[in-house]
């Protein structure tokens, strides 16, 4: 690959993997939240929303 194409590709490499610190961090903390005492029904809605955080990350980065 040339040397001006990869330098074009760092920028939203950079973006990709900062979005999954993001992601990850943020599914650490719905964990530790969800380790206390809550309802079933709020720890399942933080499992959905931390898998569909996953799912809209895994199509940005097809399309990109």
């Amino acid at each position: 690959m040339a040397l001006y194409k990869m330098s074009e590709l760092a920028p939203l490499a950079m973006a990709e993997i900062n979005e999954i610190i993001r992601l990850a961090a943020l599914k650490e903390k719905l964990a530790t939240q969800g380790a206390g005492r809550e309802s079933t029904s709020v720890k399942r809605k933080r499992a959905r929303r931390g898998k569909q955080l996953e799912l809209n990350l895994q199509r940005e980065i097809r399309r990109n």
